[in-house]
């Protein structure tokens, strides 16, 4: 997966989530995001990224976040959610 950059919204959310649904993406063994250009995450970015959690797990494989800007790694810490995140 190739790094993101500026805003993970719901327009953005919608084509994030379906990139992690391709074809090419649902046999590998781990998914990696790098968030570390996002610099907004709405509500609907965090469902895609919990989402995506989740379905990886359901599948036996790894979903990791890595890179976090500061204001990720604020919003996951203050949402109480980044326990539930590989985050590298």
């Amino acid at each position: 997966m190739p790094a993101l950059f500026g805003e993970l919204d719901l327009e953005s959310g919608h084509t994030l989530a379906s990139a992690l649904r391709a074809p090419e993406n649902a046999g590998a063994a781990q998914l990696v995001l790098d968030l570390s250009g996002v610099e907004f995450i709405d509500s609907t970015g965090m469902s895609v990224l919990v989402q995506a959690r989740l379905s990886a797990g359901s599948t036996n494989r790894q979903f990791v976040l890595t890179n976090l800007s500061m204001a990720v790694d604020r919003l996951l810490h203050t949402a109480g959610i980044a326990s539930h995140f590989t985050i590298c």
